[in-house]
């Protein structure tokens, strides 16, 4: 009889240590862990209210410098990427990554409804193009349908700027991306980032937490002491 109860006893061993895996990975996706660093603060919309004439000579809010201003030139990938972006995401994405939703109100008044028929609202004579509003893609949260940076410049190099996917050069692509990366905190300054290295760089790496670490050591702690109490009663 003992020997027909030893394989249900591993058997319940073996499921111990699955429910308490499933346990850790639960937890491990719960809590994850914040991809901003050190380096990146909340972005906030750049309001320059002023007296300087508006697109149209009236007097009301000005441009925004960063509008005008390039970013300095700088030796990195990243610091290059700074330029594409400003060049080709800004307008749509907002000086510091924040958004169309708060970046447009630094607009001259006049041009915050992005969906105007004159604007943007619409396939029709005199709108432009449509577009959806653009998110914010700097700051916590951002960027969270990508886990990668190789998936995320595969987006961007296929898929912007949205007027005109795919039109801009690789290395402008990957310098963008590298540029987003670190304004997340999650590259650092001067790192080169490749097709070679994309794909193991997380975009939102997770850390387990303490009470994932504690479930996980009472788990293995019970299933000691039952192997002990089991070996004990076969002595």
């Amino acid at each position: 009889m003992r020997r027909l109860r030893q394989p249900v006893f591993w058997w319940r061993i073996l499921l111990g240590f699955a429910v308490a895996g499933l346990v850790w990975v639960l937890l491990v996706i719960a809590v994850p862990k914040p991809a901003f660093g050190d380096g990146g603060a909340a972005p906030t919309p750049s309001l320059s209210p002023g007296d300087a004439p508006n697109s149209t000579g009236a007097k009301g809010m000005a441009l925004p410098a960063a509008w005008i201003n390039p970013p300095p030139p700088g030796p990195t990938q990243a610091d290059r990427g700074a330029y594409t972006y400003w060049m080709h995401c800004m307008v749509c994405h907002g000086d510091q990554g924040q958004g169309l939703a708060k970046f447009r109100f630094s607009y001259p008044k006049e041009d915050q409804n992005c969906s105007n028929s004159k604007c943007h609202g619409g396939p029709r004579p005199g709108a432009g193009f449509s577009f959806p509003d653009a998110p914010a893609i700097i700051g916590p949260g951002t960027l969270s349908d990508f886990r990668t940076a190789a998936q995320l410049y595969n987006f961007v190099s296929t898929r912007m700027p949205y007027q005109v996917p795919g039109t801009l050069s690789r290395d402008d692509y990957w310098n963008l991306v590298a540029y987003l990366l670190r304004q997340n905190g999650i590259l650092p300054d001067g790192a080169l980032l490749s097709a070679d290295n994309a794909g193991s760089i997380e975009l939102h790496p997770q850390s387990p937490s303490w009470l994932g670490v504690g479930l996980i050591s009472l788990s293995l702690l019970t299933l000691g002491l039952m192997l002990v109490r089991k070996l004990r009663q076969r002595a």
